[in-house]
């Protein structure tokens, strides 16, 4: 009776969680499905006798952890990709390369290489591969973003202050992240991949 998991980035180690919140107590449907077929039936969680915790407490609790889940499945799906479209960026300036013209079309495709690392390494430490590489490789964005989800997360869901402001700081980090993000995704890799089109060179895929 969990939320569903937040998307991680294949490759790249952080030492987190990546559950999504217990649900709260309240009235629900359950769906069942299996061998093709799916049944249905009304229900209700009920709330923990041992805590003293009020449905303001439960309310605020859920809504704070499914938009931290929401803000970092946003962040990793962005993150995959652009790692997808620049690995199709460097194939075609490879390419290029290769034939040894269209020396501007290259230019260009580094220089959108380069924009997509920069904001890459501000969102991800690629160079960790076990719990203790944090010692030499400093984490990022969204392994800070996955610890806070995680300390705000608890079988006893009341949200501490402190959460709440250090959420509202790094949700203000994200703004300007996901502005930078979504300029390559929607204007710089389309301009970039019209070019190529236009030179008969495949395609970027965003998928």
């Amino acid at each position: 009776m969990q939320h569903p998991i937040v998307p991680g980035v294949p490759g790249v180690y952080i030492e987190a969680s990546f559950n999504g919140h217990r649900a709260v107590p309240g009235d629900y449907t359950f769906t069942l499905k299996y061998n093709g077929q799916t049944t249905s039936a009304e229900g209700n969680i009920s709330p923990n006798t041992n805590f003293n915790i009020s449905a303001q407490e439960y309310q605020q609790y859920d809504a704070i952890m499914s938009d931290m889940e929401a803000k970092a499945t946003e962040m990793h799906t962005r993150v995959n990709m652009l790692t997808k479209a620049s690995k199709d960026i460097q194939a075609a300036v490879s390419q290029l390369k290769k034939e040894g013209n269209n020396a501007s079309l290259v230019a260009d495709g580094e220089a959108l290489l380069s924009a997509i690392k920069a904001w890459d390494e501000q969102m991800i430490q690629r160079r960790s591969q076990a719990y203790d590489d944090v010692e030499n490789f400093e984490n990022k964005f969204t392994a800070e973003y996955l610890f806070l989800m995680n300390q705000t997360n608890s079988r006893l869901p009341k949200v501490t202050q402190a959460s709440v402001d250090l959420k509202a700081e790094m949700d203000q980090r994200w703004i300007g992240l996901k502005k930078t993000a979504d300029d390559l995704i929607n204007n710089q890799v389309p301009a970039y991949n019209k070019k190529l089109w236009d030179a008969g060179i495949g395609a970027i895929n965003m998928d």
